[in-house]
This record gives C-alpha cells, structure tokens and sequence, in this order.
C-alpha cells in the first residue's frame, strides 16, 4: 500500500523561512514511525532559483541517503517560477502520475506523526469502499496556540533538530472542510482527473511569489462526496509572517 504526500516550497527573499519549514516537515517524517504495511513518496515541487529551498533539498537528500529509510522515498520536482506558483500544476502533475492508492496534497506548514498516514490510508480506502468517496480530511489538527510559538520552532529546529513536539503549545482546530493543506484523494480518482487537469488553472502565473491559492478550493467543490475522519497527530506550525503577502502583513504574537 502507499500513501503519498505532495507539497510545494518557495522560499524567498522577503520571507525565507519555507526552507526551514519544509526541513521540519522532512524531519516529522523521518521520525515517522513506519510500518511495513505501507510505504510514501514525497513530492516537493520547487524551483532552482530559489537557493535556500534548493540547498535544504541536497541536505535532506543526503540525510535520507544517510539514513537509509526503506519506506520513505524523496521526489524532488523542479519548475519553473511561472508553473510552481500555479500550485495546481505541481498537484495535477502528481495526480496523474503517482500509483498511489491516497495522495495527501499538503502545505509545507504541516507536520506527520504517529498514525496519521497510517489513518489517512486506511481511511481514504475505506471512504472510498463504503461511501464512495473520493476526497477525505481530518476532522482536527492540532496548531500552535500563539504565532509566536510556531515562530520559534521555525528559528530553533533547523539547527538543532525536531527533538519532541511540546503538547502544550498546541491546541485542536476543527477543520470543517478539505482546505488546501489537509486534502487527501483518493489514488485512482487522481489518476483519472488530475488535479483540475485541462483547465484554466494549468495556465502558468504572472507572479514572483505565491498567491491565495483559489484552486484547492475549485478541487474540492469538484468533488461530490467528501467525509472527515479522526486522522490523529496532525500538527501545523504557525507563522506570523505568509509567503503570499511577501511578509508585508505580520499576524504579530
């Protein structure tokens, strides 16, 4: 069985604190603790002009190497600016190519711990088998309480390392839909629809950074049936400053 996860990291100037995200969620997944009932590729779409996103690619690409884990394989993808800021494109390109039996596509704010493939594999199998659904999420993830909280974990563990999850600086949020971070699609749905494939969000984007990416919720509406499950140990890394205002709005503490 196989459960992928799909996400995208731009990490520029004006907010370059992607980079140490997408270390982090690297990290949750090492620790993973994997079975052997099941195994992931990790899509990471990117572009090589953006050098911090490309110089913590080599460095989690040797540490994998390093590590020498057997159910966790690394998919770096690169585009170019115009295509990776059009975040269906990357999505519908995974969509259509993985053979995976679920695809979580995810931001790279999110982290995976204990059970929460394992239950978002099984659930996304047995939505489809019961229910005839297509697209799943969890019913909650567990954020940062405070934007400061989330802040300093992005300065601190990526030189020092993902040592533990402090319970108490989190709290569950109720996700009452599949928002764009948390959606989990069924294998052979993806297969046989991409990710918005043939429509106008393949176009390629007039942007030099991310924007409110309106397609995940276009993806969703497409869907007819959708269920949420208790996936546990879902936690998302709060951040005062966004990508997709080039850091001009600080959300503060």
């Amino acid at each position: 069985m196989q459960i992928d996860i799909v996400t995208h990291c731009w990490s520029g100037d004006a907010v370059p604190i992607y980079h140490k995200l997408l270390w982090l969620q690297y990290l949750s997944l090492k620790r993973y603790p994997w079975s052997t009932e099941f195994r992931s590729h990790w899509w990471i779409f990117y572009t090589q002009t953006d050098p911090n996103t490309t110089e913590v690619l080599k460095r989690i690409t040797s540490d994998w190497i390093n590590s020498h884990q057997e159910r966790l394989f690394i998919r770096p993808m690169v585009l170019p600016q115009r295509r990776l800021f059009r975040r269906a494109y990357g999505r519908n390109v995974a969509a259509m190519t993985s053979v995976a039996d679920a695809i979580w596509f995810t931001d790279v704010d999110h982290l995976f711990f204990e059970n929460s493939l394992s239950d978002a594999l099984k659930y996304s199998i047995e939505a489809k088998t019961e229910h005839d659904a297509d697209l799943i999420w969890p019913k909650n993830v567990n954020i940062h309480k405070r934007h400061s909280l989330g802040d300093a974990v992005i300065d601190t563990a990526f030189d020092t390392g993902l040592t533990e999850i402090i319970e108490s600086d989190f709290t569950p949020r109720r996700e009452r839909k599949a928002i764009g971070g948390i959606q989990i699609a069924n294998g052979d749905y993806c297969r046989s629809v991409g990710y918005l494939n043939e429509t106008k969000w393949m176009n390629p984007v007039d942007s030099d950074h991310f924007r409110q990416c309106h397609c995940d919720k276009v993806f969703r509406q497409r869907i007819d049936t959708k269920r949420a499950y208790d996936i546990r140990n879902v936690y998302r890394v709060r951040h005062s400053i966004a990508g997709r205002d080039q850091g001009e709005n600080n959300h503060g503490a």
